[in-house]
């Protein structure tokens, strides 16, 4: 049973994350990035757009463990499309040669020409990929992908909606599943509980 004080403070608590809580308005510029087709910002969140039209869905399969999975960190794979990489006009926002800033890996690399890369893939057994971190827009600089922004908008230096679709049925043309899209452990670190390795 909840003690008076606690009920009391309840209103407070969810008032005080109406203030913390938000997201990006549309922006036009994303358009072909943002997953919420709905421009308009006064609409309530049940009238989120942006379904695939016209797509039979792939089945999930029953036991991901028991399949062959290949894990990728698309910004370090290949470099498909080189438009993308200085997508965001920030100085040193790509370099070949760093470590610690984005590579120019997108789904066109991954695409390759005619298909070859997910060819080479299948060949290796692979039947389910896991594309690491989270598709959505990310801070400029950080390339693995675990500092994502906004959950509505996809990484603009990795492709476009369409692109993102392309590869999806490229892979389930194949028999490859695209393994989960986003996992706990990609935002936040374990939790202080969590008992430590020795």
């Amino acid at each position: 049973m909840r003690s008076p004080a606690f009920s009391s403070f309840l209103p407070f608590l969810f008032l005080s994350l109406a203030f913390i809580v938000s997201s990006s308005p549309y922006d036009a510029r994303y358009s072909q990035h943002n997953l919420n087709t709905n421009p308009d910002p006064l609409a309530p969140v049940t009238s989120f757009a942006g379904a695939w039209e016209n797509h039979t869905y792939f089945p999930s399969p029953s036991n991901w463990r028991s399949l062959p999975t290949y894990t990728i960190l698309m910004d370090r794979w290949v470099d498909g499309d080189p438009t993308l990489n200085d997508y965001d006009r920030t100085l040193y926002e790509w370099d070949i040669m760093a470590n610690q800033i984005r590579h120019g890996g997108d789904i066109q690399g991954l695409l390759g020409a005619s298909g070859r890369t997910l060819d080479y893939l299948q060949g290796m057994g692979v039947k389910a990929l896991y594309i690491a971190g989270t598709p959505f827009i990310n801070m400029p600089w950080q390339y693995d992908q675990y500092s994502a922004l906004d959950f509505s908008i996809l990484e603009p230096h990795f492709g476009t909606i369409d692109d993102w679709r392309n590869l999806v049925t490229e892979l389930h043309k194949r028999g490859v599943s695209r393994g989960p899209a986003l996992q706990r452990n990609d935002l936040r670190p374990f939790p202080r509980t969590a008992p430590l390795r020795r």
